[in-house]
């Protein structure tokens, strides 16, 4: 350990995992090193009782103008009180991106995201890992809806931990499409903004931050992120590193291309070369979901109808010994039950609500738009669309 460096700029905080985004660009080389995107190394500190080894995970981020550094250690009791905010929705604050559109959509994306996550993370965080794809059509609205679930995993975290770090959001896209803490008028996208709401955020950008999908998750492994963005998985390597990394226990949410759920889940098991039942539950054990969206034009706007399967033990066992027919869309009369893994169109548009406030009609309008859309959600269920 002689030659490992003493970094006593870096600060400690009374947890043992933590994030710091130092902003001195002489510091930030010092950390990384020369032309470096990122570096996993060991790190001495000096305190007042002695000195202290650090781990620390430091990468690019911001389009190269910042950088993320992860701190573990043996923390003391003797360090600073490591401040986390809580926040009990992150919709109210201006720095998080608006994801509401009620001059095209009939349905709210956050109250979408909400019945998903109501679904999926919110059935105990022994089950928040894994992957959930949104998948459907060009323009279709599948990148807004998985920024609306990413904002409410953050925001479950924010409102249920009281201790520990902050929650850490990582993105890894190509290009960046919308930052998710913004700042005031004028300014930059900045950590800084994202600590106001409570959030540790770190956005990389492929080319610019990390080489490669495989070079950002293979960081994020030892960032401790509460969720980490994917932007639209393009190929087959793309799929066979996300479910790696889910398969660690982690949570990541990504979109890509299909018309229908059941093609949705025939590109992922494709993607593993999925054939036999032992290669298909190796697979459905890393999906925490997959949704698909389809919109349907109503009444000079659209409504965006999802189909979703959800991991659950029978889901598992009946994709394993029937594939991909165990996928089919269901529309349970009553709540579903914890078993129940595929939910149909007719579900989502039936537990949707279309608040005319949103859309200054009245009642009677609404009435009529909701018995359209209900109608074609169960046109779409009977015909597998």
């Amino acid at each position: 350990m002689d030659n490992v460096e003493t970094l006593n700029f870096l600060p400690l905080y009374d947890v043992s995992d933590y994030t710091v985004f130092p902003s001195d660009k002489r510091r930030m080389a010092e950390i990384l090193g020369d032309g470096k995107l990122s570096r996993n190394r060991s790190a001495w500190r000096d305190t007042d009782s002695g000195r202290v080894q650090l781990r620390i995970c430091a990468c690019k981020c911001y389009g190269g103008k910042r950088v993320s550094v992860t701190v573990r250690w043996k923390k003391q009791n003797e360090a600073p009180k490591y401040r986390r905010r809580r926040r009990s929705n992150l919709s109210e604050t201006t720095y998080w991106p608006q994801t509401e559109d009620f001059d095209h959509y009939w349905f709210g994306l956050g109250d979408i995201a909400a019945l998903i996550s109501q679904c999926t993370l919110e059935l105990g965080l022994a089950e928040r890992h894994g992957v959930i794809a949104i998948a459907g059509a060009t323009n279709c609205g599948k990148s807004q809806l998985a920024r609306a679930l990413v904002a409410k995993t953050v925001d479950l975290d924010l409102s249920k931990r009281k201790t520990g770090r902050r929650p850490h959001l990582v993105t890894i896209e190509d290009p960046i499409e919308e930052y998710y803490a913004k700042p005031d008028a004028g300014g930059e996208p900045s950590p800084e903004a994202a600590k106001k709401i409570g959030v540790d955020y770190t956005p990389r950008e492929l080319h610019v931050d990390t080489k490669s999908l495989r070079d950002g998750l293979q960081d994020a492994l030892r960032q401790t992120p509460t969720v980490v963005y994917v932007g639209e998985i393009r190929d087959r390597s793309d799929w066979l590193e996300i479910f790696k990394f889910a398969g660690s226990g982690h949570l990541i949410v990504t979109t890509t291309h299909a018309s229908t759920l059941v093609e949705a889940m025939d590109s992922i098991l494709k993607a593993h070369g999925a054939k036999t039942p032992a290669q298909r539950k190796y697979v459905a054990s890393r999906i925490l979901a997959v949704v698909q969206l389809r919109p349907y034009a109503a009444g000079g706007k659209t409504a965006l109808l999802p189909e979703m399967w959800r991991r659950t033990t029978k889901g598992i066992n009946d994709l394993v010994a029937d594939g991909l027919a165990s996928v089919l869309p269901n529309c349970p009369v009553d709540e579903p039950d914890s078993n129940l893994s595929s939910f149909g169109r007719a579900w989502f548009a039936r537990e949707l609500r279309i608040r005319p406030e949103n859309h200054k009609i009245d009642a009677d309008k609404v009435n009529g738009i909701r018995s359209a859309i209900a109608d074609q959600a169960v046109v779409w269920d009977l015909l597998q669309e």
